[in-house]
């Protein structure tokens, strides 16, 4: 099995397209129809969907209330047949009960998958064949429970891309004296809560630089970065060209 790519994303290509690879999406907020075909699948926090390889398809939602989804595109080979197998049946009940407040497993995913380390990343290999065989069996099966409050933080911050949040109002609603919140997430993420969350907002505004007209300025105060100045300053630390470098370049491709 081979992760091809991992993330979180706000909003998804509404054009209709397909992948080389599997596809599975996962929606932390807001809701969804995924068509495929003349079939239609209500997606909604919780929720789990697969696509086969170049199995066409189309996402719809409301601009208003854009979705937050965790994307992963994977392959696999000719040692995968059973695993292939599993996937098929899965591909045929297209939306899988998953559960809310699996943020932090797609993280920690995420985490070892972007590591330089081979072992971690055979680790999220490992980690997520062991998620998909259990997609299915058991759906109310608690993917990770050992952080609690460190999902619950993953939930508030998913929720505040559009909201002003301080470490310390985080802290509080997570339970957690500062300090020890602060070491605790970054143990679980590899980021400080803050800077996790700069993350998310530069990831959503790639979403929308490359899937819609807004412009630099309004994505700016979307995501309430002080002022356009600051937002592509940011943006540009992050992906290493400016917004409107970005969306020159075509971004991201479609998912």
């Amino acid at each position: 099995m081979i992760i091809e790519r991992i993330g979180m994303y706000e909003g998804a290509s509404r054009t209709a397209h397909y992948h080389e690879c599997y596809e599975m999406r996962y929606i932390v907020d807001g809701e969804c129809v995924l068509k495929i075909g003349d079939d239609r699948h209500r997606l909604t926090p919780g929720l789990a969907a697969f696509t086969a390889p170049r199995e066409g398809h189309t996402v719809v939602y409301d601009e208003r209330r854009p979705i937050v989804q965790y994307l992963m595109l994977f392959t696999l080979d000719e040692k995968d047949g059973e695993l292939a197998e599993h996937l098929a049946r899965l591909a045929k009940k297209r939306v899988i009960g998953v559960g809310e407040g699996k943020a932090y497993f797609f993280e920690t995913l995420r985490m070892k998958m972007e590591s330089q380390s081979r072992r971690l990343s055979l680790s999220g290999v490992h980690q997520c064949i062991s998620f998909l065989y259990g997609l299915g069996e058991d759906a109310k099966r608690d993917v990770d429970a050992s952080h609690p409050r460190i999902e619950k933080a993953l939930a508030i911050l998913h929720k505040s891309l559009s909201r002003h949040t301080d470490v310390v109002s985080l802290s509080h609603r997570a339970g957690l004296e500062r300090s020890y919140f602060i070491r605790t997430f970054r143990k679980a993420t590899g980021l400080t809560p803050m800077k996790y969350l700069m993350r998310l907002k530069v990831e959503a505004a790639c979403s929308l630089l490359s899937r819609t007209d807004m412009s630099v300025a309004a994505i700016a105060e979307r995501f309430r970065f002080s002022d356009q100045y600051h937002f592509s300053r940011t943006f540009k630390q992050m992906m290493g060209v400016a917004p409107i470098v970005y969306r020159k370049n075509g971004g991201d491709v479609g998912v």
